[in-house]
């Protein structure tokens, strides 16, 4: 059994890794199918088609860099140990 507290075991921090970078995806994808297809478009006409899209593609950025420095924090503990 590997140290540490076990409440929070270093398998789940992988795990929460992969689940972060599949929600990254995600939100690109849904914020790419807003910016360049048509479709529903019936449902969301153009101009809130993009303030979507754009909210989408900015929050899977945000995500994007907060997965990065976890991902950092995470390879510096490893390194400390």
């Amino acid at each position: 059994m590997s140290s540490g507290n076990p409440y929070n075991p270093g398998q789940g921090k992988f795990v929460n890794l992969v689940l972060s970078l599949t929600m990254l995806l995600v939100f690109l994808g849904l914020g790419f199918l807003f910016l360049f297809t048509n479709t529903m478009i019936d449902r969301f006409p153009k101009p809130n088609r993009t303030y979507i899209g754009f909210v989408l593609v900015g929050w899977a950025l945000f995500r994007g860099i907060s997965v990065w420095l976890r991902f950092k924090r995470i390879k510096d503990e490893q390194n400390e140990d």
